[in-house]
């Protein structure tokens, strides 16, 4: 029955679901742009509580099904274009080569009900000790008690999905992590940096968000992406004590907008970056000693496989503006990862922990940035993850080689060729 559902979804997406949306974006395109809240919360509306039923249908369509492989051939037209600056000189012509510290960015972390050190698989765990930091997409709040985004196939989700069509989503659609669960998670973990520029950060008002810093302070962990006095939340992470990387975040939006925007923000959806302040703070940071440059973005259209081509130009724009890597979060599905000439995008990770938990949901990826002495990116890897299903006993998240012969088959399939960089990983 479990495996059924899966295989459900994935036939329904691929034969039914998609060739419908496409056509109705061909026939009636203001139609499907309305499904997209991204512009919406932008503007400082709420998509749950002014959205009509056929939005909000249409919304839920592509969260349970996936939507935009009719994208995949303008993609990688795209993919194929991307050309990347000149790489950096080195700063020491003397550097080892070999002398690099690595730096992993993970994709989404939600709230869930079992979050502890047993989330993470042992062999997983185990790879994420060797790195010297790690980057995660805190995609909800900090707080007590926790309150889980639970998927559609269950009771809850089912109550939750229910207050979300009647426009009464107020409290129904927060994603709020356990302080207690979050410490057992990152006990042994290496340092880690939270994203907080994302549409979740505000679920719990001004006051959640300030629990939220506060917990992050208390367990050693950094925030990245809340405005401070005089600067536009970027932050350093040191590898070591001979070099540092400067983390800078722009978001869209919240889900509950307030008067005074926390984060960087672009200045369009579609997406137009704030040039100024980008290349302000990452001078700022490169004052205080950074020497590689990673931009979170969270940006695109949830539940979509492909980004958009007003994402491309961004990042060739933020390549030359000089950031060597681009993190992307938001869609909830992995989207293509690429290197070139020494700089890397990844437009999305996907969820690393919790999610909408569809079969399309529960992969993710890593990025693993080795980070040499001049502040170059001497190496990349992308490191294939995957959830456990919702209705297994506990929610896991574990390396794809770890995974049953579907969830490989799938990423095989639908995901592989999108992720330029080696794999890291051996594949039973």
């Amino acid at each position: 029955m479990n495996r059924l559902v899966d295989l459900t979804q994935l036939a329904a997406g691929a034969v039914v679901v998609e060739p419908a949306l496409r056509v109705l974006e061909i026939l009636a395109p203001d139609r499907m742009a309305a499904s997209a809240h991204e512009p919406e919360t932008h503007r400082g509306t709420s998509f749950g509580a002014g959205a009509s039923l056929s939005s909000r249908t249409l919304f839920l369509t592509k969260l349970l099904f996936g939507f935009g492989w009719s994208r995949e051939r303008a993609g990688r037209q795209a993919l194929a274009a991307l050309t990347g600056p000149q790489p950096r000189p080195a700063a020491d012509a003397n550097a080892d080569p070999g002398d690099t510290r690595e730096i992993v960015c993970l994709g989404d972390l939600l709230a869930v009900a079992d979050l502890d050190g047993d989330s993470l698989s042992p062999r997983l765990r185990d790879r994420l000790t060797r790195a010297g930091a790690l980057m995660v997409n805190l995609e909800g709040t900090i707080g007590s008690p926790g309150h889980e985004l639970r998927p559609f196939q269950t009771l809850r989700g089912l109550r939750q999905l229910a207050g979300f069509t009647r426009r009464r989503n107020a409290g129904t659609w927060v994603s709020r992590v356990d302080p207690m669960r979050l410490a057992a998670f990152l006990e042994g973990l290496p340092p880690v940096a939270f994203n907080l520029a994302n549409n979740h950060v505000l679920d719990d008002g001004n006051d959640g968000l300030l629990r939220t810093r506060e917990a992050i302070d208390a367990l050693g962990a950094s925030a990245v992406g809340l405005r401070g006095d005089g600067d536009g939340g970027g932050r350093l992470v040191a590898l070591g004590q001979d070099r540092s990387i400067g983390l800078v975040a722009v978001g869209f939006g919240h889900n509950h907008p307030l008067e005074n925007e926390p984060n960087l923000r672009f200045k369009e959806v579609p997406y137009d970056l704030p040039w100024d302040e980008l290349a302000a703070e990452r001078q700022r940071l490169a004052d205080q000693g950074a020497r590689a440059f990673v931009v979170n973005l969270h940006w695109g259209y949830e539940h979509e496989h492909w980004p958009r081509p007003e994402q491309w130009r961004c990042v060739e724009e933020l390549w030359r503006l000089g950031f060597d890597a681009i993190v992307g979060h938001h869609p909830h599905l992995v989207q293509p990862i690429v290197a070139r000439r020494g700089h890397v995008a990844a437009f999305s990770l996907g969820d690393f922990i919790g999610g909408d938990r569809t079969i399309y949901n529960r992969f993710s990826a890593a990025l693993s940035l080795q980070i040499g002495r001049a502040g170059d990116v001497a190496g990349v890897r992308a490191i294939p993850l995957v959830q456990t299903p919702y209705w297994a006993p506990r929610q896991r998240t574990m390396l794809l080689s770890e995974a049953p012969s579907l969830e490989r088959r799938v990423w095989a399939r639908l995901y592989a060729s999108k992720i330029e960089p080696p794999l890291e990983g051996s594949f039973p």
